[in-house]
């Protein structure tokens, strides 16, 4: 790690933003390197130390040369003032840097990209991910990535296409909500206040969860897949899942090898119908009723609504759906042997 992303690290694991990896890197780096106690300070002067040394690790810089001998004070100098930071800090980050940031100021990172215009806006990221930022969004990012992830910050709407890298995870940070993908395209919508975010996924898989609790006690995670959705509550802290508004059927993701699935039927059972439309939604449908497997569907399906679909199957065998979670559940008396 060099001294850049060590600093970065540093800064991050002051402002409560590091993940539960790189906590723990600073505080097995912050175990090894400090052991003496700390004198106890009135609740005034541990303010004014926090935040006199939170300016002195943020504007250190090392000279360039004797760059090993000044490196080692440096880290103990720094290793010191964490020590103490860490010690009378803990009350100054949750008075000044708790609860739900969505719509606030972003994290202080190399870069930020306001979207001011009336129309969406690409932006490249440095290991070769795409975003569409919509406008009145902002996006907050490095200028190079860590070893361990790929962090941005987004407030607003956005939608990712996330070039895979298995080594380093890519999370996209909305206030306490963390969406992390490896290699995927979704949608985050993260309105100003405390109005519920949204996360859609395009392709492939992603984990919605709290990120500002450890790993170790999230109580809500959501892993998602194509054309699945999750609604996280600011307020009740809750994630709803459920089936994409606008579900879109899959694409082949190899070039020049589409994937063309036709949705017309003439006489079709309805199991193999729900099949069909499993391959080219990639949902579930689960049949209540042992019955409706007999029934028979004749119609035209091709560049309908998935929910138009669905709406139009259930009328021609006298049933009905409703959508839980991220399945769809069909109802109905079913239909006589045939």
């Amino acid at each position: 790690m060099t001294q850049h992303e060590f600093d970065i690290l540093l800064e991050k694991y002051l402002e409560g933003r590091c993940m539960p990896d790189e906590a723990a890197l600073v505080e097995q780096w912050h175990a090894r390197v400090t052991e003496q106690p700390k004198p106890l300070l009135t609740g005034a002067e541990q303010e004014v130390t926090a935040a006199e040394l939170w300016q002195k690790i943020k504007h250190n810089t090392l000279p360039k040369k004797n760059f090993g001998k000044v490196f080692f004070t440096y880290l103990c100098a720094v290793a010191a003032s964490l020590a103490l930071v860490l010690w009378v800090g803990g009350q100054y980050i949750l008075k000044h840097d708790g609860g739900d940031t969505a719509g606030k100021t972003l994290p202080k990172t190399d870069l930020e990209i306001r979207n001011t215009s009336g129309k969406i806006q690409k932006i490249n990221l440095p290991d070769g991910s795409e975003v569409t930022l919509d406008p009145a969004s902002t996006l907050s990012y490095p200028d190079s990535f860590g070893q361990l992830a790929r962090h941005v910050y987004l407030i607003g709407k956005g939608f990712f296409k996330v070039v895979k890298d298995a080594q380093r995870p890519f999370m996209v940070h909305t206030g306490n909500l963390t969406t992390e993908a490896i290699g995927t395209s979704f949608s985050v919508n993260a309105p100003t206040g405390n109005a519920p975010i949204e996360v859609v996924v395009i392709t492939g898989k992603v984990a919605v969860y709290d990120g500002s609790k450890k790993e170790t006690v999230r109580q809500h995670k959501a892993i998602l897949t194509r054309n699945q959705t999750v609604i996280y509550h600011t307020e009740t802290q809750q994630l709803e899942t459920g089936i994409a508004k606008n579900a879109q059927v899959i694409k082949s993701e190899e070039p020049g090898k589409p994937v063309i699935i036709d949705l017309t039927f003439e006489d079709v059972l309805l199991p193999e119908v729900l099949a069909q439309l499993k391959k080219a939604y990639g949902l579930d449908f689960i049949l209540a009723n042992e019955a409706l497997k007999n029934c028979q569907i004749t119609a035209d399906l091709n560049a309908l609504p998935l929910f138009t679909q669905i709406e139009l199957i259930c009328q021609s065998v006298g049933a009905r759906y409703r959508a839980e979670g991220t399945h769809i559940l069909i109802e109905g008396k079913g239909c006589n042997h045939f």
